[in-house]
């Protein structure tokens, strides 16, 4: 379990090094001038994020009411087998000019969105999850063409 500056947290499926380096390695033909980027408190954000490639299986969950214990033993009762990559797609996002680039990984056995659901059992913020569940992998803030 992963914690934001916020007390939002969040739930991730974590990739070997060889994985990230594939991932790293295939998005450097991302041509620079599409990646999109901002600052944010002094801070360079966006751009291209291969070289941090994980799962989100849930963001929003409420780090401040949360027993960590619980939800580490709670998580370790489900066995996912290896992930299957699917297809590139992009999300849009409220930052006007941007989306996201993202590679979706298949849930052909729905696995990964009944644990997803799952979660939602545990204190969080249910702004968070107004969007529907889509198991991804996020490759790059791109410029949005439209």
């Amino acid at each position: 379990m992963k914690q934001t500056k916020h007390k939002i947290g969040y739930v991730t499926i974590d990739f070997i090094p060889e994985v990230i380096q594939g991932l790293v390695n295939w998005s450097k033909q991302i041509p620079e001038g599409d990646l999109f980027t901002m600052k944010i408190n002094d801070k360079q954000e966006g751009g291209n994020v291969a070289n941090d490639a994980h799962m989100t299986l849930f963001f929003g969950i409420n780090d401040s009411k949360l027993n960590h214990e619980m939800i580490s033993n709670y998580l370790a009762n489900f066995q996912i087998s290896k992930l299957q990559l699917g297809s590139l797609d992009a999300f849009h996002t409220k930052q006007p000019g941007c989306k996201i680039l993202i590679i979706k990984i298949n849930d052909s056995d729905g696995k990964l969105a009944m644990i997803h659901d799952a979660l939602l059992e545990f204190p969080h913020f249910s702004e968070y999850q107004d969007n529907v569940f889509v198991p991804h992998i996020t490759i790059a803030y791109v410029i949005k063409n439209d």
